[in-house]
């Protein structure tokens, strides 16, 4: 049972050990602090602009990377700077959803690579799905994670799309221009990772909860078998 626990959560053991070493790099200078990237990416937004904001909205975007990657002040500050344009802050919002969405896709990609685990047991409503990408997608780390585990869990593309879209543009367009005025608790490193910590943990409770139970049912199907041929 062990073993098949083990080989259920095996992604969510490797995204949890990707998280404790983003923590313990910087501490030791193997890795710059998130607050030291962040100085560099507004000294880099001066110069280079919108351009970067593409960049960074897309990396900010990439499962397991994001948790260390702290692009979201350029990008707040970028739309920030469109105040009284119109024009400009849609132009913005596209500059920032576009590559946003794009990494989306490349997050439910490598879930599929390295971590899919077979035929998908979708629900009995698909309703609960996106449910799923409404309470996750309203955050950058949380929406890559759902992605990253649609991939995994080997929900196919055609599912995973049109929810993805949806949810992606609702909350892209709601955090874009409320410029998370209400949202300060999401902006602290130290909560951040706190999220992105919880959601690997309920994700690995939900898989070793489903491997522990069809361990239990082929064990029971395996001793049903055994007596009914003696």
């Amino acid at each position: 049972m062990f073993r098949s626990i083990l080989q259920a959560t095996r992604v969510q053991i490797g995204m949890g050990i990707l998280l404790v070493l983003f923590v313990i790099l910087p501490r030791y200078g193997i890795l710059p602090s998130p607050t030291e990237l962040s100085l560099e990416f507004a000294r880099l937004f001066d110069i280079y602009g919108p351009r970067l904001v593409v960049v960074l909205s897309f990396l900010e975007n990439i499962v397991g990377f994001n948790a260390y990657f702290p692009g979201s002040m350029v990008i707040l500050a970028a739309m920030a700077l469109t105040a009284g344009d119109p024009f400009g802050a849609v132009l913005m919002y596209g500059l920032i959803v576009i590559p946003a969405a794009l990494a989306e896709h490349v997050n439910f990609a490598i879930g599929r690579v390295i971590g899919s685990k077979g035929q998908w047991k979708p629900p009995a409503h698909l309703g609960k799905l996106w449910l799923w990408f409404f309470s996750t997608f309203w955050h950058p780390h949380l929406a890559a994670l759902t992605s990253f585990a649609c991939g995994a869990e080997g929900v196919p593309y055609r599912t995973f799309l049109p929810p993805c879209i949806v949810a992606g543009l609702t909350w892209g367009a709601f955090w874009a221009f409320s410029l998370y005025h209400f949202g300060q608790f999401i902006m602290v490193e130290r909560n951040l990772l706190i999220l992105v910590a919880t959601y690997i943990a309920i994700w690995f409770v939900v898989d070793a909860v489903k491997a522990t139970r069809e361990s239990y049912r082929s064990t029971r199907s395996s001793h049903a078998a055994h007596v009914s041929t003696h």
